[in-house]
């Protein structure tokens, strides 16, 4: 037995063991999809090489389908001293624990200082939390100065994603139309299903500001509306020149119609903005419409 555990039922005690050793042999041998079949599928992981790898916003990755994305990246961008020298584990029956210390368990070169903490539930990894150390972070901290795939350009955006990120839904939310056409270029284009409804014509692209502030003041005139609740939880993702965020059908107070907003940025500002509405949204455009015919 490797682990150290305390009050553990045998059949826990087996899933500990095996997640253990398989975890580990999964990112010796950069195999993706047998580190993937340990996570449940609502898994969370947390880790400092998120948004160095992925470039967004916040340190988590959720479900399976980002897990899906993030590792292949963590394997591709292995660094040579991301050894594996480990002792046992330390677990008390649902949280499970071991350290890859920065001297090695055999005194070897250094290797980089990572703590993983797993919660494990009906034998699958439900959280994974990932600690590093100060010579972990250095060669992180290096890496990002040489080969950071945000950059130092790509770090300034996100700044900048962010800012239009919260002023876009911001000045949306109360009409400020003035403000709302700051964010854009003067050539900017607008996609969505809602300018054939609102400004009654066959194409749904707008080009330039005058059409856009056209739609912008129409919108605005035709609120308040109860299934707009400008509700939004989960963070915005960027990618140095995209920028998307979701308004998702369920919220606290009841459904709001689902809408996905997706941007191009260049310095900061709107060039492109497409709009994509979900189900529930869709059925509320073409109820109305054939409440008005």
């Amino acid at each position: 037995m490797t682990g150290t555990t305390a009050n553990t039922a045998p059949g826990h005690a087996a899933d500990l063991e095996r997640i253990f050793h398989a975890w580990d042999d999964a990112l010796g041998a950069k195999d993706v999809d047998a580190a993937l079949a340990l996570y449940a599928e609502d898994a969370t992981l947390e880790s400092p090489l998120v948004r160095h790898l992925l470039g967004g916003p916040h340190g988590i990755v959720r479900g399976r389908e980002q897990l899906r994305r993030f590792l292949p990246r963590v394997f591709a961008h292995q660094s040579p001293k991301r050894q594996r020298s480990r002792t046992g584990y330390l677990t008390d029956g649902t949280r499970l624990s071991w350290e890859y210390p920065r001297t090695g368990v055999e005194g070897d070169s250094d290797q980089m200082d990572i703590v993983e903490v797993l919660q494990i539930r009906d034998g699958l990894i439900e959280q994974h939390h990932v600690y590093w150390g100060w010579y972990s972070f250095s060669l992180l901290d290096d890496d990002r100065r040489v080969t950071d795939p945000v950059g130092e350009a790509g770090r300034a955006n996100l700044d900048q994603a962010q800012a239009v990120y919260h002023q876009w839904h911001e000045r949306a939310r109360t009409g400020d139309v003035a403000g709302l056409l700051e964010l854009y270029t003067d050539d900017a284009t607008l996609e969505s299903p809602l300018v054939t409804r609102v400004l009654d014509r066959a194409d749904g692209t707008l080009h330039g500001k005058t059409e856009l502030g056209r739609f912008f003041h129409e919108g605005a005139r035709r609120r308040p509306n109860d299934l707009v609740r400008w509700h939004r939880e989960d963070p915005f993702l960027w990618n140095g020149h995209t920028l998307s965020w979701e308004y998702r059908r369920v919220t606290p107070d009841g459904d709001q119609i689902d809408i996905a907003e997706v941007m191009e940025l260049a310095d900061g500002r709107i060039t492109d903005h497409r709009v994509y509405w979900g189900w529930y949204g869709t059925e509320h455009l073409i109820t109305n419409a054939t409440r008005q015919s």
